[in-house]
């Protein structure tokens, strides 16, 4: 018998928002905070992979999305590793699971939940958090509504049900 197919999307930083949902299921959303680790990336990677391994574990997604990690000009080294550590481990877990793995621009995500892609940050963190509440989704946090914008993003463009969306469309 097949399962449903169950969906998790992450916006993954130091405090790392998730979105969970799959046909007959409701949306489920939160936040994970990484513990201050200082330079010891190892301690940030390892905190994150056992946090993850049992997000999996709790709802069986068979596809996951994450947003592409941005780089900045001043990141420093240990920064760096981070930023590029989330995604790898993510991608590694998945692997390893047999999970489908799919990465996301930020701009594609913007453009789709917020309709316009070069927002600056701020700006588009508060209008996601905005967009989310007029949707009825009580997001507590710009990461949740940050994971919920590229889930609902992901779904649009593989053409699956979004009932948080389906009732705004109509009313258009």
């Amino acid at each position: 018998m097949d399962r449903p197919v169950r969906v998790l999307a992450l916006d993954l930083a130091t405090s790392t928002g998730w979105a969970a949902y799959g046909p007959g299921l409701p949306l489920t959303y939160g936040r994970y905070q990484l513990p201050e680790c200082g330079h010891v990336v190892g301690r940030f990677l390892h905190h994150f992979d056992l946090w993850f391994s049992d997000l999996i574990t709790e709802y069986e997604p068979r596809v996951i999305f994450y947003e592409a990690p941005w780089i900045g000009p001043r990141d420093t080294v240990d920064k760096l590793q981070k930023n590029l550590g989330l995604p790898n481990i993510v991608e590694m877990v998945c692997w390893r699971r047999e999970v489908g793995c799919f990465k996301l621009n930020v701009r594609t995500v913007r453009a789709h939940f917020l309709g316009k892609g070069n927002l600056k940050r701020a700006d588009a963190k508060r209008q996601a958090v905005a967009r989310c509440k007029a949707l009825g989704l009580a997001v507590a946090s710009d990461d949740e509504a940050d994971a919920i914008a590229l889930l609902d993003c992901a779904l649009a463009r593989w053409d699956w049900p979004r009932p948080w969306a389906e009732a705004e469309e109509a009313a258009e």
